[in-house]
């Protein structure tokens, strides 16, 4: 266990060095909220495309359409009981800060945080388990997430479907059932943009974390609730919820590890869109990213010991 730590912490440290470059970066203003918002429409619809369709298997056979299935309908699950412990916790709190709240403790930085950490912890093998998450948390993004902070009026279906995560396993999807090969020079330039996604997205966070008050921030003690719920409550039920399946032990790290990851970056973007508590939103994000560099390792190496890693 402790070995696994250590790897674990090796591994998280070296991004917190690269979210530390763009909070360096955006207070020396190098990093302007312009280049941020830019920064970030590239992630999510040029690298998160890229990703998915390059890092879907290469033969499609009884098995692996079982791991979908399987890992899809996992997610299904704990985000339909995440999002229900949420609206029963948070539903006496003033509406504003209510929908900031149940956003904050449903959503993580599935994409951003956690596919650069799948991974640099376990390989190019997760980021299959990562993107099938993401593709779940999009889909329930822009449903109940749009539901939470604006209203039942406010639900885009068109959005929830047509969007880079579910663009993106779509084509990779149809060219793994299909047999089907990018031409070799298409590959390999999607390859390359893959790679942009774990630099430019600590980058990203850090600059996101250096418009926040710190202090103020560790001052809230509401927001250990939502803190606590994302990064220690909801992960460690899931990782003793699915012991019994004796899942693989790629795909037990992978889920444990996407469900463990921080406040998304999209709850202040909605949370700005929708006119809610703006601030509930931006500091859950920043002490959630802040305390996942502890808590990150050791929910690894528990669930790493637990599956026998």
């Amino acid at each position: 266990m402790i070995s696994n730590m250590i790897l674990v912490a090796g591994n998280v440290l070296t991004l917190l060095l690269m979210m530390l470059l763009g909070f360096v970066l955006a207070k020396m203003r190098w990093f302007s909220e312009g280049t941020r918002s830019q920064m970030t429409r590239i992630l999510l619809y040029i690298v998160t495309p890229c990703i998915i369709i390059t890092n879907m298997p290469d033969e499609c056979n009884a098995q692996t359409l079982r791991i979908f299935g399987m890992t899809g309908i996992t997610f299904i699950f704990i985000y339909i009981v995440c999002a229900a412990t949420a609206w029963v916790l948070f539903r006496k709190q003033p509406e504003d800060t209510r929908a900031s709240l149940n956003s904050a403790a449903v959503y993580g930085n599935a994409l951003f945080m956690g596919l650069p950490l799948l991974q640099s912890v376990l390989g190019d093998e997760a980021i299959l388990y990562g993107v099938i998450g993401s593709v779940v948390i999009n889909i329930f993004t822009w449903t109940h997430g749009v539901a939470v902070m604006g209203g039942k009026e406010y639900i885009s279906l068109k959005k929830a479907l047509i969007n880079p995560g579910v663009i993106g396993f779509s084509t990779g999807f149809l060219l793994f059932v299909t047999g089907l090969a990018l031409p070799a020079p298409v590959d390999r330039a999607m390859e390359f943009m893959s790679s942009l996604n774990t630099p430019l997205a600590m980058l990203v966070i850090g600059a996101q974390m250096a418009s926040a008050d710190i202090l103020e921030t560790f001052l809230d003690k509401k927001l250990y609730l939502i803190s606590a719920l994302r990064l220690i409550i909801f992960p460690a039920a899931v990782m003793l919820a699915l012991l019994p399946f004796h899942m693989d032990t790629t795909m037990y790290l992978s889920i444990v590890i996407s469900i463990g990851c921080p406040t998304a970056a999209a709850v202040g973007m909605f949370a700005q869109q929708f006119h809610r508590d703006t601030r509930t939103a931006s500091q859950s994000i920043a002490q959630s990213t802040l305390l996942c560099i502890i808590t990150m390792p050791l929910l690894i190496a528990v669930a790493g010991t637990l599956s026998g890693m």
